[in-house]
């Protein structure tokens, strides 16, 4: 079975019909020794109550990108340095859109930019040498080009 005990999982619920699924997902990471804690996406909540998360997950649920309970407004940050993983369940194409152009306008988005950011931040010259080599290699190549 899945060996989850102690892990910190930072589950960000989207728009999509498979969110109705999302309260026995976060059950099952429960039972396995899991914290879990929630961001939803206001279209998210069309899918799923967010009492339902909240009464599963036993902890408070997250939509506001600007929460005032936490230390100076910034809950994202906290939120992003909480995680031991986050995972995006259902993740949308419009979710995927947004992450991939960088757009930080909503809680969820704003949290996978700051723990990107502080990844990135933790990164050795080594790993961003082999990162960057990587990604010319599959950019097809180089020479010829460029500008």
């Amino acid at each position: 079975m899945i060996r989850l005990s102690n892990k910190k999982i930072l589950l960000c619920i989207t728009g999509g019909i498979a969110a109705y699924k999302t309260p026995e997902l976060t059950r099952i990471f429960k039972k396995n020794g899991a914290d879990v804690r929630i961001i939803m996406t206001e279209s998210s909540k069309e899918f799923v109550a967010p009492l339902s998360l909240q009464a599963v997950s036993g902890n408070q649920i997250h939509y506001s990108l600007i929460d005032e309970e936490a230390e100076l407004g910034m809950g994202h940050i906290e939120l992003a340095k909480w995680a031991d993983v986050i995972l995006i369940a259902p993740c949308t194409a419009e979710s995927i859109s947004r992450l991939s152009q960088g757009r930080a306008n909503d809680l969820m988005s704003a949290v996978i930019s700051v723990s990107y950011t502080h990844l990135r931040a933790h990164e050795t010259p080594e790993h961003r040498g082999l990162r960057l080599m990587g990604e010319k290699k599959k950019g097809g190549g180089g020479g010829g080009g460029g500008g």
